[in-house]
């Protein structure tokens, strides 16, 4: 092992050395807009943890102005500057990393270094085998699909510690610099759909955008962890792992909570040390686990991701179960606060605006489900999308006294003319009524909303950001 670490630091070593002539000059050029955009902060700073535990200051490129909030919100909200996207879509602004490398702290191929939080939740002994690196099997894999579940890391965090060597380790810098040249001709969409269709899909989009040798690597890579993720038995439906199912949380709400495994005690915990326990071990009736559901609740029913549409089983609702205290930690606890962090954004063909928040880019997702929506044909728009119902309205849930997701800023619900409700049915849920047509509703789940047509007691018209759903979804196909 100490020999394969000392061959792999030469060949950092020797590899940054030719390109420094060409590194110092991009980045000369670099600084320029830098300044210009951010001002004298031109770098971010941010405390990470090595893969043995050691801390780590890590560098990159300023891209986002400053303001409130936290996790992947920050990412796709408005603070983001046109330069700001241009850096991260080509990864410029990974290059201080490099001086990392230089010094020692880091190597070109080797695992992510991650916040406390998350390393926590995929720490292991093959991971601390090596240095952290400014690319490796799980970047890749985040800059493809732009999601990285805890699980998914670990596996790859394995199989890296367990197969590169010095060919492998150049080969996975090559694979690098074809996927930063393929995203200059190709826009990074990520997609939550069930996991072997994103390899397949990802094999094909690579091929096509000239990453042969990023194809060669999905292919053989991701078919492994394919195959050894059919090999397991799937959690049954109902019987979610608790580690499991808090691991997805944190994948789906980065930047918020920590996780506490204790046995019989787990629970997600919010920085000012507010636990909000996975089970609270009271066995309840459906209506009992809608009024006052806890975690499991919440995750129990599994959603059907672009399934055909179907009368759903009796008191099959998945996304109905909503706990209270987990929405206030993420969007809120008051009007005040949630008011302050809406944005209004143009619905289908400028017909009308909708709020919604911008906590975990919900506005941004929105806009991308709009910009598909747009694409099909205007007779369909016409009849099923305007005007729209509305976004956020801080109000109950009909029939109930709990509050509506619409009072969070993360529901929007399209033409009421032509959707169907149960209540407003005098079967009620008895009899499923759908016009929706499908399109609608694959355009609003590849962006990480549900659609309540797909619960037994159906609102056809109401699409609400769940990625947690979604990501679960892809996790137990």
């Amino acid at each position: 092992m100490r020999l394969k670490t000392c061959s792999y630091r030469l060949i950092d070593l020797v590899l940054l050395s030719i390109a420094a002539p060409a590194l110092v000059l991009l980045v000369i050029v670099l600084l320029v807009p830098q300044v210009w955009v951010f001002g004298h902060r031109v770098l971010f700073v941010q405390r990470r943890v090595a893969p043995d535990g050691s801390g780590l200051a890590y560098l990159k490129f300023r891209s986002m102005h400053d303001g409130t909030g936290f996790g992947r919100a920050q990412l796709e909200s408005d603070r983001i500057p046109r330069w700001g996207r241009v850096l991260r879509r080509l990864h410029l602004d990974e290059l201080p990393e490099l001086a990392l490398v230089a010094a020692g702290r880091m190597q070109l191929v080797g695992p992510r270094p991650l916040l406390p939080a998350h390393h926590r939740l995929v720490d292991s002994a093959a991971r601390r085998t090596l240095r952290p690196g400014w690319t490796g099997y799980a970047q890749l894999y985040l800059a493809r699909f732009g999601v990285l579940p805890s699980r998914v890391q670990r596996r790859l965090d394995a199989r890296l510690a367990d197969k590169l060597s010095p060919r492998g380790y150049l080969s996975l810098l090559l694979a690098t610099g074809l996927h930063v040249a393929a995203s200059r001709r190709r826009a990074a969409t990520p997609q939550l759909s069930p996991t072997v269709r994103r390899y397949r899909s990802a094999v094909r989009a690579s091929v096509r955008g000239g990453s042969l040798v990023l194809a060669i690597w999905i292919a053989a890579g991701f078919t492994h962890s394919a195959a050894a993720q059919s090999t397991a038995a799937p959690t049954p439906p109902g019987q979610s792992s608790a580690a499991a199912d808090l691991t997805l949380l944190v994948d789906a709400y980065p930047g918020i909570f920590q996780v506490d495994l204790t046995p019989g005690a787990e629970a997600l915990v919010l920085p000012d040390g507010t636990r909000l326990p996975y089970r609270d071990g009271r066995e309840r009736s459906f209506e009992q686990r809608l009024r006052a559901p806890d975690l499991q609740d919440m995750l129990r029913i599994p959603y059907p991701a672009g399934a055909p549409i179907a009368a759903p089983p009796v008191n099959s609702d998945p996304g109905r179960m909503r706990p209270q205290r987990f929405f206030a930690a993420l969007y809120g606890d008051t009007e005040a606060i949630i008011a302050d962090r809406l944005r209004s954004v143009r619905w289908v063909d400028g017909q009308g605006t909708v709020q919604v928040t911008t906590r975990f880019g919900v506005d941004r997702a929105l806009e991308r489900v709009i910009a598909e929506l747009e694409q099909l044909p205007q007779e369909l728009r016409r009849t099923y999308l305007y005007p729209p119902g509305g976004g956020f309205n801080f109000r109950a849930i009909a029939g109930t006294d709990r509050l509506s997701p619409h009072a969070f800023g993360i529901a929007v619900d399209i033409r009421v003319a032509t959707a169907s409700y149960w209540r407003w049915d005098p079967a009620g849920a008895e009899r499923y009524r759908n016009t929706i047509p499908a399109e609608i509703v694959a355009a609003f789940e590849r962006h990480g909303f549900i659609w309540g047509g797909r619960w037994y007691h159906y609102d056809t018209m109401h699409f609400e950001y769940r990625p947690e759903l979604l990501l679960k979804a892809a996790r137990d196909n």
